[in-house]
């Protein structure tokens, strides 16, 4: 069972055993020719690039440093805990 982070007691939830699951949004710029991608459940993270899979891994390693670091307080190289998590993507249309 998935629990999306940002709704209440997201935190607690993970503690209980829930997956977690977020959400991303992904436009292609046409002007630029490139992708830009933000999670609208994690504030603060967003990223760019010139290729739609490395803006996906770049936003799924954000996400797991970003979540991390609020449940732990420290980054996934700092311990041994992995949290586990969903993702979706929502693709926008040309900017």
């Amino acid at each position: 069972m998935y629990y999306h982070i940002g709704w209440p007691f997201w935190k607690l939830a993970y503690r209980l055993g829930f997956k977690l699951r977020c959400r991303f949004v992904i436009s292609k710029d046409t002007d630029h020719n490139d992708y830009f991608a933000y999670s609208p459940d994690i504030k603060g993270l967003f990223a760019e690039s010139e290729s739609f899979d490395e803006v996906v891994s770049a936003m799924k390693a954000g996400a797991i440093d970003f979540v991390h670091i609020d449940l732990h307080g420290c980054l996934p190289e700092q311990s041994k805990i992995k949290p586990a998590l969903a993702f979706t993507s929502i693709m926008h249309g040309a900017c």
